[in-house]
């Protein structure tokens, strides 16, 4: 409650715009040795805890004390945190959110935060937990969205896309969408090969087979 009241209304935001006590910068987040201060320590202890006791209505109330403080100094890892936190709070708090557009809104919120810190595996992380968690609500679609966010981020020097490329076909697949589990399980395939997995490959190209029999080879390579 001390922290909140520091923090509340027009004048102490004005003041705390202005007269900023610990010599922090707009940028001062980047600094890649950042610590947070007590009172953005203490905010988030509280948030983590309060999630842990889903007493969702304190966490609600008092995260955007910490978030708002992250993002002003662009400490977009922790303010990163604090998205994924807000997403399954509102997922076990609300009912039927799954079915809300702020669900698609938010599913990416924390991983695009994440791409923009730079930071290639908290964002692998974080996407293929929402894939999981998109699978567990029978939503596919948006599971194959997670997997495809992966793929295309990772680099082609490396044969780990085709992972995610394959993990897509299968969700499409169970939307019945023939042609896209065609598509990116060839298109796994063709990177297993290419780094002479052979095993994979053939079991990609096998598997892929019966549903592209009606379309020429080379259009679908």
């Amino acid at each position: 409650h001390q922290v909140k009241n520091t923090k509340k209304g027009f004048a102490n935001a004005f003041k705390n715009y202005f007269n900023k006590k610990d010599g922090r910068s707009e940028n001062s987040g980047m600094d890649p040795h950042f610590l947070m201060n007590s009172q953005e320590a203490s905010m988030k202890s509280l948030i983590d805890l309060s999630y842990l006791f889903q007493d969702f209505r304190t966490f609600s109330t008092y995260l955007k004390y910490p978030m708002n403080d992250f993002k002003s100094i662009k400490a977009i890892k922790h303010y990163s945190s604090c998205l994924e936190l807000q997403f399954f709070s509102n997922l076990l708090s609300q009912p039927n959110y799954y079915d809300t557009r702020d669900f698609d809104h938010s599913l990416f919120a924390a991983a695009n935060n994440y791409l923009r810190a730079k930071d290639l595996k908290w964002m692998i992380r974080n996407l293929i937990i929402m894939a999981d968690v998109c699978k567990s609500l029978e939503k596919y679609e948006e599971a194959a969205k997670c997997y495809l966010k992966i793929a295309y981020n990772l680099s082609s020097k490396l044969w780990l896309p085709a992972l995610f490329f394959e993990q897509a076909g299968w969700c499409y697949l169970k939307l019945n969408q023939q042609r896209k589990f065609t598509f990116y399980i060839v298109k796994a395939g063709i990177i297993y090969e290419k780094f002479d997995y052979k095993p994979y490959s053939f079991f990609c190209f096998g598997i892929a087979e019966p549903y592209y029999t009606n379309y020429k080879w080379n259009e679908i390579r």
